[in-house]
C-alpha cells in the first residue's frame, strides 16, 4: 500500500501527478528567479562619474535581465530628469509605477520630475502617493 492510496478515491491519479508536475515546475522557476543575480556596480560607477549615457546603457542591460527592476527603471528615471529631459524620465518612473503603483521611490521621483517641470497641479497626485505609501 502506498501512502497515496487513500488519494485514489477522491482524485484521480493523473490528475494528482499533474498537479505534483506543477508544483515542482514552480519551485524551479522560483528558484530560477531567486538565482538571477545583478552586478550594479558599473552601472552605478558609470552614474557617480558623470557617464551618463553609458550609465544609461548600463541600466538598459540589467533591464534586459530583469524587465521588472524598480530600482533601474528608477535610476534610468533620475538619469533622464537630471539631464531636464522630463519626458524620458516620467516614461520610465510610470513604467515602473506599473509593476508597483504604491512604490514610495517611485511616486516621489515622479512628482519632483513634474515640479522640476513646474507642472505643479500633476505633481500632487503621485507625491500624496508617496506619503500614502510611508504611513
Amino acid at each position: 500500500m502506498t501512502p497515496f492510496a487513500g488519494l485514489r478515491s477522491k482524485v484521480r491519479w493523473s490528475e494528482f501527478m499533474v498537479g505534483l508536475m506543477l508544483l515542482l515546475s514552480c519551485a524551479r522557476l522560483l528558484r530560477a528567479q531567486e538565482s538571477i543575480s545583478v552586478d550594479w556596480r558599473p552601472a552605478q560607477q558609470l552614474e557617480t562619474e558623470g557617464r551618463w549615457n553609458e550609465a544609461a546603457e548600463a541600466y538598459r542591460q540589467i533591464l534586459a535581465i530583469d524587465p521588472k527592476s524598480i530600482a533601474a527603471l528608477n535610476r534610468l528615471g533620475a538619469l533622464y530628469v537630471r539631464r531636464n529631459q522630463f519626458a524620458e524620465g516620467k516614461k520610465f518612473y510610470r513604467e515602473a509605477l506599473q509593476v508597483d503603483p504604491q512604490n514610495f521611490g517611485t511616486n516621489l521621483n515622479l512628482g519632483i520630475a513634474l515640479l522640476k517641470e513646474q507642472d505643479y497641479p500633476r505633481a500632487v497626485s503621485p507625491l500624496q502617493q508617496a506619503v500614502k505609501a510611508q504611513t
